[in-house]
This record gives structure tokens, C-alpha cells and sequence, in this order.
């Protein structure tokens, strides 16, 4: 390892997350301009600049490589409290410096399409400025040096989703959506909450670097029960931004929003938060079994359970949430079955092939004149030749279609998977079939066939502001899955390096790594059954949709429990929205109208009567009050002499 590298500082990192934050307050407070062209400009360069600025920080300091450690921007001391000291510090580490590419990078582009998205929007300055705030938000959450620093991007992220999600806010439906994103989020951020205050107490730190080396190995001086409670509490918040069981609901919802804040949500940046920090802090999950078994289940029931959602719905961007919870399981499967290379692996072909369906979405949308009914489009291959080829690769990429993205990071999951047993194989081979038969069954759909409505019949390409960002997005998902190939391709491992220069503590060893490997026979085996079954199902849902006509959906007690969304909204409404609200309604009967109103009133109408009765001592009358005076004096004198007696 380089010495020259570790622990170096540098003042570069801050500028990262102040471009986009500049951009937020020129747009947001100062410029405020109803231009779509000067708000989207002022937007788009200031995430540009925190590209630039991160390949700058990436070509000096180097990315997949063992040898750099990490490098730090200590930009001020935050506060400190006791034992508790927590300056605000950025820190540059393979892993990070490989997100900060991903997230500034895909929101550049996002950007740009936005500028051609929104073009009947009134103040485009307020959308654009909680685009930025947004991005500055994650890149807080990225550079952190410590995990304080982390939980403010966290709820960062949580706030300007909020704000977007209920951008147009006024229709009830998109607010209410909001909301739901707002409030759910927030149930899973007391988990995280709880892991500060347990570390501070039980480690005197939220440093990152000096937890990894606290809990390596057998060095750890705490109780196996509060490591677990502290990595459950981790991992409780992860279900909430991440997005699994039983804190989804809000992503599906979050649809309301405009198209481009679905693909920043989506793709890069908020739901991937909980594998990154859990991929950050491995060597501290690594010590849990227990833990990790739970990431394994839930990930395993969210992505059966999302992808069976997925095989009915009808809109678009419906199918592409869904799809993303389940994605989002398949990395927390990584995670439970000990790969954090290969969870990390599909963050990012996750991000490309995500970003790139969801903006072919905004432009099939675009040109559909908004509407988003699979079911009212068909054809458009012809009417939209760019978006069909861009938006084919992104479905090929996600299905795991051989030498694409997905098909690299996928495999790589899977083959985790058997590693730690059959079960867990068949179950996921499952979910990525499930995938390969809602995803060809969006794209045909939505692509083949004759027109099955006039917004079809008329629909048009977008501008080149649409279309420039999903063909470099299209070549992301081609070939940025080649940074980690299975040894019997072209064995390239720059990614797995990568991340293992992430764990160095600050003792300088590698900690929290274990990598198992299958015989080349299995791993050929694997591959060509994931293929094989995958582009199977792909062709049978192709050829079944290619000459759709209806416009009625499938029925059935399985298409009924999936169009419903297997009534997940209502049973939370039944087993717990109702009992709260009839709680809080009595609770406030209760305490609100009795409790506290009632004693109030009573000192109130004590006081009152008090006041009233000792009125009729006041006559105004100066004699009377001589005699008052007199009276008094007395009664004090006899006090005196009996207590003096």
C-alpha cells in the first residue's frame, strides 16, 4: 500500500458537493427565472461541475486500485460534545470515489433531460433547485467521514424527495404521495437514529474509519447484543430508503413525481443509500450472521413480492418502480449471502440500465402527449426509433442478456447465491425470470404491435435533449459491466480491488473479506442456466404481447392479487393506519379535551370564582378598610403571642 496516499488531505472533495448546492440557491433564492432555458443552464452546470470535479479527484488519487487508502477534506469541526467529536470531514476512498462518478455523473444526464422533459413548466427554477438540493444531499451522504455527516445527507435526501415526489403539488394524489414517501421514510430513519446514539455510547465514535477498525475481527470490545442491536437498527433504516419489506410502499407512489425525479430517485442515487452505507460499514455486518440472514430474507421476499406486482401493471413507470424494489432485493440477497462486491457491482449497472428505462419512459411519456397506459400505446418503434433502441438495451441490460451490464452483476449475485446454497440460487433464478417476463412484457407492449389509441397513432421522437442523455446512458449499461467479469470470461476483478481498499482501517489492514470461489464447470453451468431460462421467458412474453389488441387486463386470483398490489396498502391501512387514527382521536378526546383542557379550565374557573368572592371585600370604602387593617393587626398580634408563648 502507498503511504504517499494514506490519510492525505486535499480541499477538493468540498467543491463536490458545493457546486450543486450553488445551483440549488442560485436558482431556488437568487435568479428565481421562469426560463426553462437559464434555470435548466444554471442546474445542469452546476452538476456538471461536481463531475468534473469528481474525475478531477479520480484521476489524481486513482480508482480501482489497492494502493491509494483513502484521502480526507477536513473542512471544519462540526461539534463536540463530551467524549463525542465530529468534525465535518469528507472522505475519498475507492468506494466512494466509484459513487461519486455514478451519482454526478447519471445526474448530469438527468439534468440535461430534464431541460427537454419539463418544457410546459410555469417555474422551472423551483423544479431545478430541488433537483440540485437533492444531489448536493447525496453527496453529502457519499463523502462523509462520519456517520453524523452521513445522517444528514440521509434525511437530505429524504426532504427534497418529499419535495419532488409532490412537486406538482396540486393535485391531493401527488402531495399525498409525497407524504407517503416523507412519512415512511421517516419510520425507518428512527433505525438509524437509534445506531448513533448506541454508537456514541458503547464506541465513543462515528468516525467510519476508526469503527471499522473498533469492530474488526475478535478486537471488538462491545457485547455480541449491542453490535446486533446496532446492525439491525442500520439495517432497519436500509428497508426504509432501500425500499424492502415492510418499508416499499412509498417507492411505487413516488411515480407521481415528474419522470426525471423517478430516474434520480430510482437509479443513482436515494434508494441505493441503504446497500452503500451497509457496503461502507461491511466489516461491522461481516461479525453478524444473524444480520445478514435477515438482509437475505427480506431481500428474497421483496424481490418475489415486487416482481409478481410488476407482471399486471398497466403504467409504465409503475412497472419500472416495481422493477427497481426488486432490483433493490436482488443487492440486499448480495449483501446477506457475504458478497458486498457483488451488491455494489449491481448499485451501479443498476444505475445506468434504471436511469436509462426510466428516461425512455419520460420520453415515451413526452411523446404520448402524458399518457402512461401500456395498454394505449403500441407501435412506437416506428414513431420513435431513438427511444426504442436506447429503451431495448436498457431491457436487455436489466434481463441479464449476455455481455450486457446486468447479465455481468446479475451472474455475479447468483453465482453468491449458490455458493451459499441451492435454495437461495432457485429462489433468485425465480425472481430474475419473473424480471426477463415483466420487462418484455413493458417493452412489447409499449413498442410493438399496430397503435391501440390516438396519442399512439400520433406519437413523435423526442428532442435531441431526450434523447443525447439515454444513448450515453445505453452505453453505460453495454459496457460498464466489464470493470468485473467472471473468471471464465475475461476474469477482470478493478471493481472487487476497488472495494476491498475501502475496508483499510486505520491500523492499515484489510478487514471484514472473505471471497469464496466456484469451479469454472459451475460457473459455466450457472451462466447458461440463468441465460437460457431468462431469454426464455423473455421470447414466450415478446411473442405473447407482440400482436396485442385489448385494452382489458388479465383475470384471475393472481392477476386480481397483483393488479392490487396484493392489498398491501389496504392491509397497512386496516391493521394500522385505522387502530392509529382511532388511538389518536381518543388520545386526544382524552388527554387534549379533558386532561389538559379540563385542568386548565379548572384553574381558570377556581381563579375566577376566587377573584369574584374576594371582590365583595372591595367596597371602596376608605373607613372599612381601617377597620380591615385593624382586624389583621390583631389577629397577627394574637398569632405572635401564642406562637411566642
Amino acid at each position: 500500500m502507498d503511504e504517499a496516499f494514506t490519510g492525505a488531505s486535499t480541499t477538493l472533495l468540498r467543491w463536490i458537493i458545493l457546486f450543486p448546492l450553488l445551483g440549488a440557491i442560485l436558482n431556488g433564492l437568487v435568479i428565481r427565472s421562469k426560463s426553462l432555458k437559464v434555470s435548466g443552464i444554471v442546474a445542469t452546470m452546476a452538476s456538471l461541475g461536481a463531475f468534473v470535479v469528481s474525475l478531477l479527484v479520480v484521476s489524481r488519487y486513482g480508482l480501482l486500485s489497492e494502493d491509494i487508502g483513502y484521502i480526507t477534506d477536513q473542512w471544519f469541526v462540526w461539534f463536540n460534545v463530551g467524549r463525542i467529536n465530529v468534525p465535518f470531514w469528507l472522505e475519498y476512498t475507492p468506494l466512494t470515489g466509484l459513487m461519486l462518478l455514478v451519482v454526478t455523473g447519471i445526474g448530469a444526464l438527468i439534468h440535461v433531460f430534464a431541460m427537454g422533459y419539463m418544457e410546459e413548466e410555469e417555474a422551472p427554477f423551483r423544479f431545478f433547485s430541488y433537483l440540485n438540493l437533492f444531489l448536493s444531499a447525496m453527496l453529502v451522504l457519499v463523502l462523509s467521514s462520519n456517520l453524523v455527516g452521513v445522517f444528514m445527507g440521509w434525511e437530505g435526501v429524504g426532504l427534497c424527495s418529499y419535495l419532488l415526489i409532490g412537486y406538482w403539488y396540486k393535485k391531493d394524489e401527488n402531495t399525498a404521495a409525497g407524504m407517503k414517501a416523507f412519512v415512511t421514510n421517516r419510520i425507518g430513519d428512527l433505525g438509524f437514529f437509534v445506531a448513533l446514539f448506541m454508537l456514541a455510547l458503547y464506541a465513543n465514535t462515528l468516525q467510519i474509519r476508526e469503527l471499522l477498525t473498533f469492530f474488526a475481527g475478535e478486537s471488538s470490545q462491545l457485547s455480541p447484543g449491542v453490535v446486533l442491536c446496532v446492525l439491525g437498527a442500520l439495517f432497519w433504516a436500509s428497508t426504509g430508503k432501500s425500499a424492502q419489506f415492510p418499508l416499499y410502499v412509498w417507492l411505487p407512489d413516488a411515480m407521481a413525481g415528474p419522470t426525471p425525479v423517478s430516474a434520480l430517485i430510482h437509479a443513482a442515487t436515494m434508494v441505493t443509500s441503504g446497500i452503500f452505507v451497509s457496503v461502507r460499514l461491511w466489516p461491522l455486518f461481516a461479525t453478524q450472521p444473524l444480520v445478514l440472514d435477515w438482509m437475505l430474507w427480506v431481500g428474497m421476499g421483496t424481490a418475489w413480492l415486487a416482481a409478481l406486482i410488476a407482471l399486471t401493471q398497466r403504467d409504465i413507470k409503475k412497472v419500472l418502480a416495481y422493477s427497481t424494489v426488486s432490483q433493490l432485493g436482488f443487492m440486499f440477497v448480495a449483501l446477506g449471502v457475504g458478497s458486498p462486491v457483488a451488491a455494489f457491482f449491481h448499485v451501479i449497472t443498476h444505475a445506468f440500465f434504471k436511469a436509462l428505462l426510466f428516461l425512455g419512459a419520460g420520453s415515451v411519456i413526452h411523446g404520448m402527449h402524458h399518457d402512461q397506459d401500456l395498454f394505449e400505446m403500441g407501435g412506437l418503434r416506428k414513431k420513435m426509433p431513438f427511444t426504442h433502441a436506447t429503451f431495448l438495451i436498457g431491457t436487455l441490460a436489466i434481463i441479464g442478456f449476455p455481455l450486457t451490464a446486468g447479465f455481468f452483476s446479475k451472474d455475479m449475485i447468483l453465482a453468491k447465491a449458490f455458493e451459499h446454497g441451492p435454495l437461495a440460487w432457485g429462489l433468485l433464478l425465480g425472481a430474475a425470470v419473473l424480471t426477463a417476463f415483466y420487462m418484455l412484457r413493458a417493452y412489447t407492449l409499449a413498442f410493438w404491435g399496430e397503435p391501440r389509441s390516438k396519442h399512439a397513432s400520433h406519437a413523435h421522437e423526442s428532442s435531441w435533449l431526450m434523447t443525447v442523455p439515454l444513448m450515453a446512458l445505453a452505453l453505460g449499461a453495454l459496457l460498464i459491466g466489464f470493470i468485473e467479469t467472471p473468471v471464465v470470461l475475461l476474469d477482470i476483478h478493478a471493481l472487487e480491488a476497488a472495494v476491498k481498499a475501502s475496508w483499510y482501517g486505520s491500523s492499515g489492514e484489510v478487514i471484514g473479506h472473505h471471497a469464496g470461489h466456484l469451479s469454472h464447470a459451475t460457473e459455466w453451468i450457472l451462466m447458461l442456466v440463468t441465460s437460457v431460462c431468462s431469454l426464455s421467458v423473455a421470447y414466450f412474453s415478446y411473442k405473447k404481447f407482440r400482436d396485442h389488441k385489448t385494452k382489458e387486463s388479465a383475470t384471475g386470483l393472481l392477476a386480481d392479487l397483483s393488479q392490487n398490489k396484493f392489498y398491501v396498502d389496504e392491509i397497512y391501512e386496516t391493521l394500522l393506519l385505522k387502530p392509529l387514527s382511532f388511538v389518536a382521536a381518543w388520545s386526544w378526546k382524552i388527554i387534549d379535551t379533558y386532561l389538559i383542557n379540563g385542568t386548565l379550565h379548572f384553574v381558570r374557573n377556581t381563579l375566577g370564582f376566587s377573584g369574584q368572592f374576594l371582590s365583595f371585600a372591595h367596597t371602596g370604602n376608605v373607613q372599612t378598610y381601617a377597620w380591615y387593617m385593624a382586624a389583621a393587626s390583631a389577629v397577627s398580634l394574637l398569632i405572635s403571642w401564642w406562637v411566642l408563648k
